[in-house]
């Protein structure tokens, strides 16, 4: 994501938006084409003997069967929806004065504050209730006063609660629907998104709309608070 990025400036500076149309659509059509050549192989195994239902029943029963595992599965819903806030970033850039061929290279400087959260995540263990509100701040402050790098610091911030959120969810899991119970998380969050993009519709300044956010992922701590603490007799 890094990569093309950064190759969207020199691609726009080159031929305006018709290039960088033109390169979006063949890298998709390539994609697609070399998926058609992936094997299939769908294995010599026995079929599960647990039907759809069943296992749909087992995994929704599962993301409810305690207090501590709903709020893993509401704090690991709740953050990846924030990501959403990503699709007005070039808006927000625009806003605050970015020219048209500066502006991937802010979308580029809070890609790389992503990757750095997703590779800290796996290094260092820092409280969600202490990460997400420095979150929220950056984004409020970074919004209100027309500064990208408190948005893309808290991005990357973002991007290293939900790893930890997501690992803890994958460990608070036991039952045997565990694909059931992360397609529950991932589908609240795909509905968190789309009540961000019907807040963004509203009649209001778009710097003001993206610091209101802040108040949403700062209460999403507060269940973050209580997961942290989810031990195993609590599942």
């Amino acid at each position: 994501m890094l990569a093309a990025t950064l190759l969207a400036t020199p691609a726009y500076a080159a031929g305006g938006y018709r290039l960088v149309g033109i390169l979006s659509i063949a890298t998709v059509t390539l994609g697609g084409l070399l998926a058609l050549r992936l094997p299939d192989n769908r294995g010599t195994g026995s079929e599960p003997t647990d039907s759809y239902l069943t296992l749909l029943r087992t995994g929704l029963r599962e993301s409810i069967s305690s207090p501590g595992m709903i709020r893993a599965v509401s704090v690991a819903a709740l953050l990846p929806g924030f990501s959403a806030l990503d699709e007005y970033l070039p808006l927000l850039a625009r806003d605050a004065g970015a020219a048209t061929t500066a502006v991937p290279l802010w979308f580029a400087l809070t890609a790389l504050a992503m990757a750095i959260g997703s590779a800290a995540a796996g290094r260092w263990s820092v409280p969600l209730p202490v990460v997400l509100p420095v979150a929220a701040i950056l984004v409020a402050a970074g919004a209100l006063t027309g500064r990208m790098v408190p948005v893309s610091a808290a991005f990357g911030l973002l991007q290293y609660a939900i790893v930890r959120a997501e690992t803890r969810l994958q460990d608070a899991i036991t039952g045997s629907a565990r694909s059931t119970v992360l397609s529950v998380s991932g589908f609240a969050a795909e509905v968190f998104a789309v009540v961000l993009y019907a807040w963004f519709a509203l009649p209001v300044s778009l710097p003001l709309l993206f610091a209101a956010c802040a108040l949403p992922l700062l209460a999403t701590a507060l269940p973050g608070r209580a997961g942290s603490t989810l031990q195993h007799g609590d599942r």
